[in-house]
């Protein structure tokens, strides 16, 4: 589960455009790492990434890519991870993994203030 950092801010600041453009160069990155009919946008600044027969570790090392080269961008997303080899439902894997992104959200705006990008 991913959700962008800085978005509404983003918008405030340089408008909606500019705020399209980064979602744009957040989905283009998580193709170049993810099988595209993995990953679907959720809302404004959320995207969900579904990975079959993948673990934690690789999913971490794919997303830590993915940060990279956003970051190269001047923008960031926040990430969490769930990966399960049984009581595989869907709904309970994306709360977990949604649990995880907030955390990680919490971190990035503790440390960057709400100014974000």
């Amino acid at each position: 589960f991913i959700d962008v950092n800085g978005l509404h801010e983003l918008n405030n600041r340089k408008g909606h455009i500019a705020g399209d453009d980064m979602l744009k160069k957040v989905s283009a990155a998580c193709s170049s790492y993810f099988d595209e009919k993995g990953i679907y946008r959720m809302g404004g600044d959320e995207f969900l990434i579904i990975c079959e027969n993948q673990d934690d570790a690789s999913a971490e090392m794919k997303m830590k890519n993915v940060s990279e080269e956003i970051g190269k961008e001047g923008y960031s997303v926040s990430y969490g991870i769930e990966s399960r080899e049984s009581d595989l439902v869907l709904a309970a894997m994306i709360n977990a993994a949604d649990r995880k992104m907030l955390k990680r959200k919490e971190e990035y705006y503790t440390v960057h203030g709400r100014r974000g990008q």
